[in-house]
């Protein structure tokens, strides 16, 4: 029997809108798989997240925070995540970024990296935190640029890694 390989290249249109107020139950179950996929794979915990990630606080709280700028991820037409972006001038955060886990390892993460660097021209450096376990994630933000600069324990006893991208030390 003779095999066909012919390789077929699935075009990905990404897309972005400010998130509403409306799109929180939409896209709570989403944040809610991210987080919870995440933790399947670096811990022995089925489920865990940030306050809120679970009933829609998380996001609501993002809407409401000044300087924050919180918009929808469309993958095809379909709402496939999210993201925040603290902007405080020349210094920006990404406060969140999540994904639909069917998305993950497809290239979007780094598309939509591309594109928040590109919408905060600004920028000159940017912060992101992330569990200290999530090494997925570690690996994610090394690719698009960022490095380790410090760890954060909490009260709690968890702990998460800071990341730093200078901006001015890297071409645009």
């Amino acid at each position: 029997m003779e095999t066909n390989n012919t390789r077929i290249d699935l075009k990905i249109d990404v897309t972005y809108r400010k998130m509403r107020e409306e799109d929180i139950e939409a896209l709570t179950p989403i944040i809610k798989a991210a987080f919870d996929d995440d933790t399947r794979i670096h811990t022995e915990l089925e489920e865990d997240g940030p306050f809120g990630y679970d009933n829609g606080a998380l996001l609501k709280s993002e809407l409401a925070h000044a300087n924050t700028d919180s918009y929808v991820i469309f993958v095809n037409d379909c709402i496939a995540g999210g993201y925040s972006v603290i902007d405080k001038e020349k210094i920006c955060s990404l406060d969140l970024l999540f994904l639909d886990p069917a998305y993950c390892s497809q290239g979007i993460g780094s598309q939509v990296w591309k594109h928040i660097e590109e919408s905060y021209p600004h920028c000159d450096t940017w912060h992101v935190e992330t569990p200290d376990y999530s090494t997925r994630n570690h690996h994610f933000y090394e690719k698009c640029g960022f490095r380790k600069d410090h760890v954060c324990t909490y009260d709690d006893s968890s702990k998460s890694f800071c990341f730093i991208k200078e901006m001015r030390l890297q071409q645009r």
